[in-house]
């Protein structure tokens, strides 16, 4: 060894001097790439973090085990005396990692409680405004504030307990090598040399024994993201495409419903919502849906595009069972509007094509115009560009509904579905934007959905639902005639409005 060969030749010292230099930049350049990888590239497959730390480790072998072949290489029995407190250590490791891997999912469910109360306040900012509810939620935001920051706190004292014991492990090496290999030099079995190169070799293994304890906590912090993620994807898809699915050669609109009955996910003692309902819509047609609150008309026209499937009968397009379509395919045919329509933080025209792959033929702005929203454009600052902000905040909520409607007509399904979509709209905007869909509808097939009856009342047939089931059918006239339901809805109707005007 140098220190044995000191006095011979300076060349020596050189020589190892040189060596223990290059080893230095290789594990520099080793420890930098191994970060490189873990927080660039980790980063973006964090999914697959398990292979990212295999890899970590990868990048770390040289100095770790060429260090301790090394070792062993030197005196096999200071080796073993050297590694004789890892193995506690490593088994003190592994009970506090079940502990870690605990406290960090306690974590992560804390921070989205956090993330949960902050969307939804932002969300419903003008009912906590309108109930003068500010101090209430700060208050509540404040109590589960606090109990992140406990769990974190706990979560702390764990991960700080990790480096700790690490290091102990490390010092104790070295203490032992001292002790037990300075009785070695000073009894003439071990040279000087060799002791200063056993110790040189024990400090090339410190590194590594820190940074598994590092490791160790990443490895959890991962582990338990991905339990809150499997339970996610261990929940399989109640609606999907079938395999064997064929992709019909066209589409005509025509929609029957066979003794459907439904009831909501989670709602099996409770009465269906829609409960043997037969109906036939010839394709092409207008037709209507009224009924009261609650009535099951909603959820009548979910059905169709397969936001839900039924509990017993069948749905049929153009005669052929929609279980049996392309689900993405049917979803392009079938056109929804619904009367709370969600609307993304982006331009309006963005909204408007969201659909369309390009706009092609100005149909966007031929959309906005049929929607009724030219108007109320050029009031917005940057025309069509206006961002709207999150689900569409700047916007009143015809103009929202009007959004959503434009959406769709850009899209031109076969079927379009329109419930209570102009519910937000005043009786004369509504009136002159049916007016300007008629050659719109004509081409389709369309279901209204309203509770206003001057809504339906032009529809070539109007469906009346109560409690689940059809009760009537027929067109204005005939309903009126026969002095039933819509009979009784239409004149509570007039008379609302006869004493809106005195």
């Amino acid at each position: 060894m140098t220190v044995d060969a000191i006095r011979g030749s300076t060349s020596v010292v050189t020589r190892y001097v040189g060596l223990i230099a290059a080893i230095a930049v290789v594990q520099a350049v080793v420890r930098t790439f191994s970060r490189f990888v873990i927080f660039n590239i980790g980063r973006d497959i964090e999914y697959d973090l398990r292979n990212d730390l295999f890899r970590h480790l990868e990048a770390q072998p040289l100095a770790y085990a060429l260090g301790l072949t090394a070792m062993l290489l030197k005196d096999a029995r200071l080796t073993v005396a050297a590694l004789a407190v890892y193995p506690a250590a490593f088994l003190t490791v592994k009970r506090t990692s079940r502990l870690l891997m605990e406290r960090t999912f306690r974590v992560q469910e804390g921070l989205g409680d956090l993330g949960s109360r902050v969307q939804e306040n932002l969300s419903g900012i003008h009912v906590v405004k309108a109930y003068a509810s500010e101090e209430h939620e700060v208050e509540s935001f404040a109590r589960a504030n606090a109990r992140f920051q406990e769990l974190n706190l706990r979560l702390a004292r764990v991960r700080g307990f990790i480096g700790p014991v690490m290091n102990i492990v490390g010092g104790a090496g070295v203490l032992v090598v001292l002790w037990y290999g300075g009785e070695e030099a000073i009894a003439g079995r071990l040279s000087v040399g060799d002791l200063v190169a056993f110790i040189g070799y024990l400090g090339q293994l410190a590194w590594p024994t820190m940074a598994l304890g590092w490791m160790l906590s990443i490895v959890q912090r991962g582990r338990a993201a991905m339990q809150r993620l499997n339970e996610l994807f261990n929940v399989a898809p109640a609606i999907t495409s079938p395999p064997d699915a064929v992709l019909p050669d066209d589409v005509r609109g025509e929609i029957t419903l066979r003794g459907v009955t439904f009831r909501y996910p989670g709602r099996p003692q409770a009465p269906p919502v829609l409960d043997d309902v037969d109906l036939t819509i010839p394709a092409g047609s207008t037709i209507a849906v009224v009924g009261r609150t609650g009535a099951g008309k909603t959820t009548l026209v979910q059905l169709l595009p397969r936001l839900f499937d039924v509990d017993g009968g069948t749905v049929l397009l153009d005669g052929r069972d929609i279980r049996t379509l392309p689900l993405g395919w049917l979803r392009r045919q079938v056109g929804l509007v619904p009367q709370d329509p969600f609307l993304f933080s982006r331009s309006i025209r963005d909204n408007v094509a969201f659909a369309l792959e390009a706009d092609g033929n100005g149909r966007v702005e031929q959309a906005v115009r049929l929607a009724s929203l030219t108007r109320d454009l050029a009031g917005f600052p940057h025309g069509l560009e206006t961002i709207v902000g999150e689900r569409g905040v700047t916007l009143s909520g015809g103009q929202k509904q009007r959004v959503a409607l434009a959406r769709v007509i850009a899209a031109a399904p076969r079927v379009l579905l329109l419930d209570d979509a102009l519910s937000s709209v005043d009786a004369q905007t509504e009136r002159e934007i049916l007016d300007r869909l008629r050659d719109f509808f004509r081409t389709r097939t369309t279901i209204l959905v309203s509770h206003r009856i001057t809504t339906v009342k032009e529809a070539e047939l109007i469906f009346v639902v109560d409690e689940g089931h059809i009760v009537e059918f027929g067109d204005h006239e005939t309903l009126l005639a026969r002095g039933g339901m819509y009979a009784d809805l239409f004149r509570q109707q007039s008379l609302e409005v006869e004493l809106e005007a005195i």
